[in-house]
């Protein structure tokens, strides 16, 4: 089972590095179980996740070496190749088919890698708790091309940070 991470879910955006950090031993703990009860093998991010903005003011390439050397590998050992565009060689954010915006969260239509991957390939996305919107079972999104049908997307909920 292969499983993509919803990039958007990293907004709102903290202020806190180590908010960020905590958020993500979370959602790798979630995956571990992951793997251990259903048998998941890979966990597909963005190929361009290194120059998204993860923070109020840094990018994750930024704010990973900021960490401490075991969680920077435990992260990058999960979000590993192949990534999105490996996957799927087609799908990039100017031919995406679907788009996501919520409001309340501050997020105007834009494009989500996850979500579109997720939807490509008939699999679940896994989101960061950085919202309880992202706790949701379904993720929105939208056609850009309003021909499209619009899916929902099965997300999994990371644990709470008691599971752990």
């Amino acid at each position: 089972m292969k499983i993509t991470f919803n990039e958007v879910s990293f907004r709102p955006y903290s202020d806190s590095s180590a908010v960020l950090a905590q958020k993500f031993k979370v959602l790798l703990c979630t995956y571990r179980k992951l793997q251990t009860q259903y048998g998941a093998e890979h966990l597909i991010s963005a190929n361009d996740l290194s120059q998204r903005k993860v923070l109020k003011n840094k990018t994750f390439s930024e704010w990973i070496i900021t960490l401490s050397p075991t969680l920077t590998g435990q992260i990058l050992s999960t979000l590993k190749k192949p990534y999105s565009d490996e996957v799927e060689r087609d799908l990039t954010e100017e031919n995406a088919l679907f788009s996501f915006k919520n409001i309340d969260l501050g997020i105007e239509e834009t494009t989500c890698i996850g979500l579109e991957l997720a939807s490509r390939m008939e699999t679940s996305t896994i989101s960061l708790n950085t919202d309880v919107f992202w706790h949701g079972s379904t993720l929105p999104i939208y056609s850009t091309d309003y021909e499209t049908e619009e899916p929902q997307i099965i997300n999994i909920r990371c644990l709470d940070l008691e599971e752990v």
